[in-house]
């Protein structure tokens, strides 16, 4: 957990949270009915789509999606490997993005497991001492 810690400016302490990110149960029960879930493993790392270059900050894969779906898998660091052993482990095809259109009128779907493509707080860089 110390990948993770933070320094508190209020308490002036270093805190290391319990938890983080995303409701993913939250999130799977919503999306049961579709047959689509996030896994519980964490990945980071840098890739290219489309000719973009892409860096995927911390986020879960997607464990269940339809199958007539399409998923787009890349080459990621396993970072629940880093916390707990404290080395690199890079895993292969890892489903990260996946894209669904429902039968009939129903609508589509749209699932990246990267929160931080959301919001800017990443962007944030402090100096902690």
């Amino acid at each position: 957990m110390q990948k993770i810690k933070f320094y508190d400016e209020n308490t002036r302490q270093w805190w290391m949270p319990d938890t983080g990110g995303s409701n993913i149960p939250a999130l799977n029960a919503l999306l049961s009915q579709w047959s689509i879930a996030f896994s519980d493993q964490v990945f980071e790392g840098e890739f290219s789509l489309a000719e973009h270059a892409i860096y995927y900050a911390s986020g879960t894969s997607i464990a269940r999606f339809p199958r007539d779906g399409l998923i787009v898998t890349k080459t990621l660091h396993d970072q629940d490997y880093e916390v707990l052993h404290g080395a690199i482990k890079d895993v292969k095809d890892i489903p990260i993005l996946g894209l669904y259109q429902t039968l009939g009128a129903g609508g589509r779907f749209a699932l990246y497991g990267d929160s931080n493509c959301l919001d800017s707080s990443h962007l944030q860089r402090g100096s902690v001492s």
